[in-house]
């Protein structure tokens, strides 16, 4: 029987959050650096860049749903270390992927602007030979302003290679 009253509840709960929500699409951009950490080898940042389509749905309380497909560049210099002595560059290997993100936002609704914190997980079908899939985590903030969404996050997939990214997306 309480069994039952809590299913009802959540129901219920749930119906009325389907029905408050608002969703949104939008079209996202923005810069990523990321690199990787070996062990006894010296890796340097790569600089690159994200762009794909998001969908976003409020929820009450303040939190929201966001999600999409994006076109993802990432990668590492790795540079070759002896006594101390920086030598040309070994490696410089980018990686392209195309990532379906989840995450999760808690936001203070402000009326002309929502800061937010967020969480996320991630997962990525590589488009490089060799390497197929990847999963990851990132965790940051942000701020809504208007029909904008300014984010900054930090990364990490299950290969090491971690950085941060700074988006911008454009709610139509």
């Amino acid at each position: 029987m309480v069994k039952k009253f809590y299913l009802a509840a959540i129901l219920l709960l749930l119906a009325g959050a389907a029905a408050s929500a608002q969703v949104k699409f939008g079209a996202k951009a923005g810069f990523t650096s990321s690199d990787a950490s070996f062990k006894d080898i010296d890796t340097k940042s790569v600089n690159a860049f994200h762009a794909g389509l998001a969908l976003q749905v409020d929820l009450i309380g303040g939190f929201a749903v966001q999600s999409g497909v994006q076109y993802q560049e990432k990668g590492v210099k790795i540079e070759e270390n002896i006594l101390g002595i920086a030598l040309p560059k070994v490696a410089d290997k980018k990686y392209r992927f195309v990532e379906i993100p989840v995450q999760l936002q808690w936001g203070l609704d402000l009326i002309l602007l929502r800061p937010f914190i967020l969480g996320e997980y991630y997962w990525g079908y590589s488009l490089n030979e060799g390497n197929e899939k990847e999963n990851g985590y990132a965790y940051g903030f942000g701020i809504d302003v208007s029909r904008l969404q300014f984010s900054a996050k930090y990364f990490k997939n299950d290969d090491d290679l971690k950085g941060m990214q700074l988006s911008v997306i454009f709610f139509f």
